[in-house]
Formats: C-alpha cells, sequence, structure tokens
C-alpha cells in the first residue's frame, strides 16, 4: 500500500508538473513569436526608416530606429486587429506620410510587404501556424487567431489576377503580391472606420471587456458570407453609394434560378430613360491632359485610362469647364474592339432632348453623349470584385435563366451589360456588381 501510494504520489507529481510547463509554454511562445516577427519585420523596414530619415546618422542609429519602428508595427497591427480603430488609421497615416515624403511607390510596397510579413514569408508564402488558430472565437485571446483570421480575410478577398502569362511564374507571383497589399490596404481602411462593427460588436465596445469580438473576426463572417451564392436583395440595396444618383427602375418580377426554384436568382426591371457619357475602352485617345484625364488607351490598362477620359469630362474637362456631380453605376458593354465604358449623366439631362444642353465633350477627347431609352432589363447582382472569369460566369447564368424564362425574352443583338456601384477601395463583402441585358415580352 506504501509503495502504491508513493507512485500515486509521484504521478500527480508528474502531472501537475506537465500542467505547470504547458501553461508557460503557451504563455512565453506569443511573446517569442512576436519577437521573431519583430525580428523579420525590422529586415524589411530599414529601407522606410532610411527614406524618412533626412539627418545623416550612424548606421547604429538607423538600425535601432529599424528595431523600434518593426516592434510598432507588430503591436500596432495586432491592436487594429482587436478592435482599436486608431491603430489602423495609424498605418494608413504611416503609408500616406511615406508618399507625401516623396517616397516611390517601391517604398509603399516595402511598408506594405513589412505589414504582410506578419502572416506572409516573402510576401506570398503563407507563414506556418497552430492548427487551433482556425477557430475564431480563439481569437479573443490569442494574437496567433487573429493572425490567421488577418490571413483568411486576405486570401477571400484578395481577387485573382488574370491579366497576367500563366507561364511566367515570375509575373504571376508579383501580380499575387500586388494583388495583397491592395486587399490589405482596404482591409485597413475597414478597420479603421468604426462603423464596420457589427450591433454585437458596438455593444461590446461600450462595456469594454474581455469578451469583446475582434473586429478581424466580424469582418471575416462578412467576408465568408459574401462567398456564398445566396443574394440577399436588401443587403445588396444597401450597397449603393449614398449621395449618388442611379438610373430608376421598378422591379417587375423576382425569378428562381432554372438549376435552384427555392433560390431568386435574377430579377425584371423596367427602366426610366436616362443619358450617358461613353468612350470607347480599345481605342487610341490623345494624352493631352486639357483634353482628358486619361493616357493613350492601353489594352492591359484599357479599363483604367477609360475612366480616366469619363472622369475628367464629368470633373470639368468639357466645352463649359463644369464641374458635374459623379454618379453611379459604372457600365461597361460589348467586347473586343467594340467595348465600351459609360458614366451616367447627372439627373438633368435625362429628359429627352436635354442631353443636348450639357456641356459638350472636348474635340479629340473620345467622349460621346447617349441616351438610354430605358425599357426592360433582366438583371442578376453579385458581390465582390468584377473579375473576368466571375463576369463570364455570371453572363452565362444569366442567359440559362432567359432561354427558360416565360415570360421574357432577350432583345436580338443586345450585348449584355457590366454594372459596378463602388469606388476601388470598397471592401468586396460591400461591392455590388450586376450584369443585365435588355428583354422583351415573349408575347
Amino acid at each position: 500500500n506504501t509503495t502504491g501510494g508513493m507512485v500515486t504520489s509521484r504521478l500527480n507529481q508528474a502531472f501537475l508538473f506537465t500542467v505547470v510547463a504547458i501553461s508557460l509554454i503557451h504563455v512565453a511562445r506569443p511573446f517569442s513569436t512576436v519577437s521573431f516577427i519583430g525580428t523579420k519585420l525590422t529586415q524589411r523596414v530599414t529601407p522606410v526608416v532610411l527614406h524618412l530619415s533626412k539627418t545623416s546618422e550612424t548606421e547604429s542609429s538607423l538600425q535601432e530606429k529599424a528595431d523600434a519602428k518593426g516592434n510598432t508595427l507588430v503591436k500596432t497591427l495586432d491592436d487594429a486587429l482587436k478592435y482599436d480603430t486608431t491603430s489602423a488609421s495609424y498605418l494608413l497615416g504611416e503609408m500616406q506620410m511615406i508618399r507625401s515624403e516623396g517616397g516611390t511607390q517601391e517604398e509603399v510596397d516595402i511598408f506594405l510587404d513589412t505589414l504582410l510579413s506578419f502572416v506572409y514569408d516573402n510576401g506570398d508564402v503563407p507563414i506556418r501556424l497552430p492548427f487551433w488558430t482556425k477557430f475564431r472565437s480563439l481569437a479573443r485571446f490569442s494574437s496567433r487567431a487573429r493572425r490567421a483570421s488577418l490571413r483568411r480575410v486576405i486570401e477571400l478577398s484578395t481577387p485573382y489576377n488574370e491579366e497576367t502569362d500563366e507561364n511566367d511564374d515570375e509575373i504571376g507571383e508579383e501580380a499575387s503580391k500586388r494583388n495583397k497589399r491592395r486587399s490589405l490596404v482596404v482591409l485597413l481602411r475597414t478597420l479603421s472606420s468604426p462603423e464596420e462593427k457589427d450591433e454585437e460588436g458596438r455593444k461590446a465596445s461600450a462595456k469594454k471587456n474581455r469578451s469583446r469580438i475582434p473586429s478581424i473576426c466580424t469582418i471575416e463572417k462578412l467576408a465568408i458570407h459574401e462567398s456564398k451564392e445566396s443574394v440577399n436583395y436588401d443587403d445588396m440595396a444597401t450597397r449603393l453609394p449614398p449621395g449618388l444618383e442611379t438610373p430608376e427602375y421598378t422591379v417587375v418580377s423576382r425569378c428562381s434560378s432554372a438549376k435552384n426554384k427555392k433560390a431568386s436568382s435574377y430579377e425584371i426591371r423596367k427602366y426610366e430613360a436616362f443619358s450617358v457619357c461613353s468612350v470607347p475602352m480599345r481605342k487610341p485617345r490623345p494624352a493631352d491632359a486639357t483634353k482628358t484625364d486619361a493616357k493613350i488607351s492601353n489594352p492591359q490598362l484599357s479599363g483604367a485610362t477609360s475612366f480616366g477620359a469619363l472622369a475628367g469630362y464629368l470633373f470639368g474637362k468639357n466645352s463649359a469647364s463644369t464641374a458635374m456631380k459623379m454618379t453611379t453605376p459604372v457600365l461597361t458593354r460589348g467586347d473586343g474592339e467594340d467595348q465600351t465604358m459609360s458614366f451616367v449623366m447627372p439627373s438633368d439631362y435625362w429628359e429627352e432632348g436635354s442631353e443636348s444642353l450639357a456641356p459638350q465633350p472636348l474635340e479629340g477627347s473620345g467622349v460621346r453623349l447617349e441616351r438610354d431609352n430605358g425599357g426592360y432589363r433582366a438583371a442578376i447582382m453579385f458581390g465582390g470584385y468584377a473579375s473576368k472569369s466571375e463576369v463570364s460566369r455570371r453572363k452565362m447564368q444569366l442567359l440559362e435563366n432567359l432561354e427558360k424564362d416565360e415570360e421574357f425574352v432577350i432583345v436580338n443583338g443586345s450585348p449584355i451589360c457590366l454594372a459596378q456601384y463602388n469606388d476601388p477601395f470598397t471592401p468586396p463583402w460591400k461591392r455590388r456588381n450586376e450584369v443585365f441585358v435588355p428583354v422583351v415580352p415573349r408575347n
């Protein structure tokens, strides 16, 4: 009995020692992880410190600054992921300061890659994290769980680059890094906005207790919801940019998908007439800044240059030098050489004949004024980024549904139009896109 009691006592001691050791490792490991990340970040942030330092300093002094900067970025980013909007604003301000101090885009990229090193190695390779970090509930207590949530959000919100050569790994890798940087900037803007927190997050913010839900977890839930196929029409209605005019329409009917009768897939609308200003996307335009904000069209940048030409017209580069109100959505029609981009004109010019009263485009700008007589349209709404593959998939979905529609048929020869309602820095879970095509009743 005495021997058995001694064995039991030793086992209890061993068990207690194991529990204490595991607890100490659990407490110490986050600090060692942060220290390791801070060391890696200081190596990358040194060029930024060198640029911002206008005085001659010793190498050791600059290294001390880089070390301090790296540690600050680690803590600031983690605070931003929790619920500190000020920390997210600080990081955006640091990026803006690089630009305002005459920094190059390469230096801005170094700064963003520094932040991405929190979750990626070499800007694109995910850092290994413990398996338990996949549980969002642990993000309340663990910085590594918050990092895992950050990485999942970036993966969900990073658009796939479709302009690169699939056979060129170097170009594809750089495009992937560029898209991740863009997603990170969008995410920081979201984290810096207090209104992004849901009702649960606001109540927890008022209590200021440890059970508070980290902002990154709230955003991850939104991103996951956005990745689902279901369309919530009420939610889509809230995604219209406030204060911007958009063509008026009434919903005639909402139709179920040909494949899923329970889901509302597309709707038939009846539009009122409106006017647009349009520009061809594949034809050269002048680089004269007095006529347009766009350079000569580049096939790889046609969307950006077309947008600049139309924005230049609306904001005063027209015959009357008059700035007009911005509207939504941006419309893209056609394919190949016939592809055009259009901005909706302000409602002052929607009445028949009133487009002739609008300021005229400058000669040679490539911009022309057109009237859309409205009528019936079949439309599918979707969130996220309007990538080529996603737009193509949505167009096919719309055509398949209309083939089986018993009431409406597509107008012969009508191209499908893409409508994008939000600015480039709107997060994907708050974006609204549509593809629509003119239709008429079958009878």
